[in-house]
């Protein structure tokens, strides 16, 4: 799949030493260029290591290897600080309930199935925002159908 640079200016280093071990999926509640624009801007102080558009155009904001700024007070199996260990996917969409598209899922499972290989993270280890920040969050709502990520994840890990 192909992937356009779009570097964010909200991003920092990882800890020493630290490889992501988590895939944080999250909605954005905007357009396809205005989630964009917002990320790219310094003063949202937000971003993802990835953005996944509707027709399933794939930004990199921020290198897997540097600290997106996604996940704010949160924290995973005990260990706050998400945003140390974490790869942050973005997928556009309006909250509520807008659907996901079938190229979002297509693209975000792929994205997936490249980190599960680099870095081994399990698929018990791929969740929503709300997991990793409970009564805070609540994205990526309950339009999000988990069963067609992990099967996208499954099929893209088949064709490699």
């Amino acid at each position: 799949m192909k992937i356009t640079d779009s570097p964010s200016p909200n991003q920092s280093d990882r800890p020493a030493g630290v490889e992501p071990r988590l895939i944080v999926i999250h909605g954005t509640v905007g357009s396809d260029a205005g989630d964009l624009s917002h990320l790219c801007r310094s003063d949202s102080q937000v971003s993802y290591h990835y953005l996944v558009q509707r027709k399933g155009t794939i930004h990199r904001l921020v290198r897997p290897d540097r600290r997106a700024w996604h996940a704010g007070k949160s924290s995973w199996r005990g260990v706050a600080d998400v945003n140390d260990y974490s790869i942050g996917i973005g997928l556009s969409n309006l909250g509520g309930s807008e659907l996901f598209t079938e190229e979002q899922y297509e693209a975000a499972g792929w994205l997936c199935s490249v980190f599960i290989r680099e870095y081994g993270i399990g698929l018990e280890d791929i969740v929503g925002h709300y997991h990793i920040s409970p009564g805070r969050k609540t994205d990526p709502w309950y339009t999000f159908e988990w069963g067609r990520l992990f099967a996208r994840i499954a099929s893209a890990a088949e064709d490699d």
